[in-house]
């Protein structure tokens, strides 16, 4: 358990084809919040399963320490960064490496693809998550038992998700409102120009109705249903009922 006197220890996985945007997005508030607090809140520290420095797409990156249980004691959250097709990434090394944070009790969860490679491994039965929605119906087709949810970001109990992008920031905002309080969570969102941290439920993607212009709400209503069963698709009965 986290000891409230010190700050909290935040481990972060890079793994290859990361974004950028979704990494920054979780450690600039968090910095944010070190800054407007005057002390350290949080403190972030970067890993990967070699060490050493870890491109994301764009070119920039992080300096890692390799994955080994010296290096990961003391942690209180560990998320996994992941872009690319997470499906295809796989490496024992990690695999390992989070099974131990989890026999450690460590709180766990992904940024972007990082759920993908959780789930994978096999640790998040029984939880509920999210991911970017590019590899929703892919994990589905997976393990169809997996609670997976098209939210921006959910946080069950020990497992932290979220879709990536920008609302890696929504999730840290969750997060520092639940341990510092609302005010300081509004201060730094206000830092970043973003007036409105976004709830937990909101959608990934603009509704139907606005991406394909339409103005019926019948129509809208069947687009919606289509599009969210690509992965079982209905039948025209089924949208006409």
């Amino acid at each position: 358990m986290q000891d409230r006197d010190r700050s909290m220890r935040i481990g972060f996985i890079l793994t290859p084809g990361y974004a950028l945007m979704s990494l920054a997005s979780a450690v600039e508030p968090l910095r944010a919040a070190n800054d407007l607090a005057g002390h350290m809140l949080y403190d972030c520290r970067y890993f990967s399963v070699r060490g050493g420095f870890m491109a994301s797409t764009s070119g920039g990156g992080f300096e890692t320490l390799p994955l080994n249980p010296s290096h990961m004691t003391g942690l209180d959250l560990v998320l996994v960064v992941a872009g690319g097709n997470p499906m295809l990434y796989q490496d024992p090394a990690l695999d390992r490496s989070l099974r131990l944070l989890q026999q450690r009790r460590v709180r766990l969860g992904g940024i972007s693809g990082g759920a993908a490679i959780l789930a994978k491994a096999g640790l998040m039965a029984g939880r509920r998550f999210t991911l970017h929605w590019t590899h929703i119906d892919p994990l589905i087709e997976y393990a169809p038992d997996l609670l997976i949810e098209r939210a921006i970001y959910v946080i069950d109990r020990d497992r932290y998700t979220c879709a990536g992008g920008v609302a890696a920031m929504d999730m840290m905002g969750a997060l520092i409102a639940s341990a510092h309080g609302a005010g300081l969570a509004r201060a730094v969102s206000d830092w970043f120009i973003h007036p409105r941290l976004r709830t937990a439920d909101e959608p990934q993607q603009t509704r139907p109705g606005q991406r394909f212009n339409l103005h019926h709400p019948v129509l809208e209503s069947a687009v919606d249903l289509m599009s969210t069963h690509l992965a079982d698709p209905l039948s025209p009965q089924q949208l006409a009922t």
